[in-house]
């Protein structure tokens, strides 16, 4: 909890701040929702009233179906997304998690058959009673929706952020909370958000001013939008005081890779890298877990293969070219490797301007890629 701090005004600051004057502070405040532990409620209290009746009846497979469909509610980052989608997105979001319920399930009760009865068409519980735990779960969602866009619209549920940083990046990180194109941000403008609630546009700061900003506005979070290690410790310096008094303060490239589960390649500088832990594993550990990513690897290609011929044969009548795009890639060591994977864009897409990233509505993204991307 953040406890209020007093307003800087002595001089002390001046030096420090002076440093910026060349590249004035960028502000861009962020209200993140934060509808993750009502999900998980409502998903045990559901759990909890399906699991009697399921001992009752001897019919195990409600259960574990409803519990399959919650479990890729989280891989589809619903709890996110409840608050936030439109009805028609979170709807397709809510039935592709579905789907991956029921197969999940379906492939459990196959190697598995001691935990039930059987599955379809010799399911204890019959298609209809299966068509009633799939609606139980999707119940969860649907029902959360109204009621947490309602507590994060009235900032009960969520917390408020400061992005900041002397250039570009503290724009660029908010344009993807907001989940705007960047090419249409402006600012001082506040549109729409993915997850969260933006209070306010771009604004220039003074450095001596940042703690009295994040003690007047109730800020609990301040994020590090900042490249330059001479900035990165300037910032360092003005926010010690409101961080032992409990304010969070995290680097850009952290704080997008746990709320995004992916790593912001913009906003990478030298120090992440350096000093990240990503990169310190034992010889145990890499085994282990190239053990697991082969062994489940073989799995879901085995699990998966009709699926991957119709994505082949669609692939090959929507454009020409062949079905796989194959990249030289840099792994470990500096070792090099080809990546196979599935065409989304034209053949010989990057023949002319070579490798660069993809743009939203990319004209060299097919159709059936496009669905894909």
């Amino acid at each position: 909890m953040l406890m209020p701090t007093g307003i800087i005004s002595n001089t002390t600051w001046e030096e420090v701040s002076s440093r910026f004057r060349r590249k004035p502070l960028q502000v861009r405040r962020y209200w993140l929702a934060r509808p993750r532990n009502a999900f998980l409620w409502a998903e045990v209290l559901l759990l909890a009233a399906v699991l009697p009746a399921a001992w009752l009846g001897n019919a195990f497979e409600v259960p574990i179906l409803v519990a399959s469909c919650l479990v890729f509610f989280h891989l589809k980052t619903l709890d996110r997304k409840v608050a936030s989608s439109t009805v028609a997105r979170f709807g397709l979001d809510v039935a592709e998690a579905l789907s991956f319920g029921l197969v999940t399930a379906a492939v459990s009760f196959r190697l598995f058959p001691e935990l039930t009865a059987g599955f379809v068409p010799r399911l204890s519980i019959g298609p209809q009673g299966a068509a009633a735990a799939i609606l139980l779960a999707a119940l969860v969602p649907f029902a959360l929706r109204p009621v947490l866009r309602r507590l994060i619209e009235q900032h009960r549920m969520g917390e408020g952020i400061l992005i900041v940083g002397t250039g570009d990046l503290a724009d660029q990180l908010y344009c993807d909370l907001a989940g705007e194109p960047r090419q249409e941000r402006t600012s001082g403008e506040s549109r729409g958000s993915s997850g969260g609630h933006p209070e306010n546009g771009a604004a220039t700061l003074d450095l001596a001013r940042l703690e009295e900003v994040v003690a007047r506005e109730g800020i609990s979070r301040v994020v590090i939008a900042e490249k330059d290690a001479a900035n990165r410790k300037n910032l360092a310096d003005a926010l010690v005081d409101s961080r032992l008094r409990g304010l969070q303060v995290n680097d850009a490239v952290d704080f997008y890779e746990k709320l995004f589960g992916k790593i912001w390649v913009d906003g990478l500088h030298s120090d992440w890298l350096v000093y990240g832990e990503g990169f310190r594993h034992s010889r145990v550990s890499v085994f282990v877990k190239r053990l697991i990513d082969i062994v489940f690897s073989a799995i879901l290609l085995v699990v998966t293969a009709p699926v991957l011929a119709i994505v082949a044969i669609a692939i090959k009548l929507d454009s020409e070219g062949p079905v796989l795009f194959r990249q030289v890639r840099v792994g470990l060591l500096g070792r090099t490797f080809v990546l196979c994977k599935f065409r989304s864009m034209c053949d010989a897409a990057e023949a002319g301007v070579g490798p660069v990233w993809a743009l939203e509505n990319d004209p060299r993204v097919t159709r059936v890629g496009r669905w894909l991307r």
